[in-house]
């Protein structure tokens, strides 16, 4: 996330680089983001027993956000629902401000922004 908040400010930047380029680096970062979540929930598959349908597999894959709620309120045992949930969110806002970060220091790094 702080690389793709970095790489987003140096393909801005005086390295112009091709839409084919930005198209690819951007299905990267999706990709390896898909990759990090399907790793997790293999595990967490194997920690808590509970076992995911085809439908929601790809209902992560397409909209996560409202998905992994879903999963984690199906998958924890009472009492613990909305602890996971609750650090789903937190850990989402976490995510939006390392990729802030990584914005923010590319615009220092090449020069968008002057301290």
């Amino acid at each position: 996330m702080f690389a793709e908040g970095i790489y987003v400010m140096w393909s801005r930047s005086a390295h112009p680089i091709s839409a084919d380029a930005n198209i690819f680096a951007s299905g990267l970062f999706v990709a390896l983001g898909l990759y990090w979540i399907f790793l997790w929930l293999s595990g967490d598959q194997q920690q808590n027993g509970y076992r995911r349908s085809v439908m929601m597999n790809i209902g992560i894959a397409a909209l996560g956000i409202v998905f992994l709620p879903v999963y984690l309120y199906r998958s924890r045992a009472p009492g613990q629902k909305a602890k996971a949930i609750g650090l789903f969110f937190l850990s989402c806002i976490g995510c939006y401000l390392i990729t802030v970060a990584g914005v923010v220091a590319g615009m220092l790094m090449f020069g968008h922004y002057k301290l």
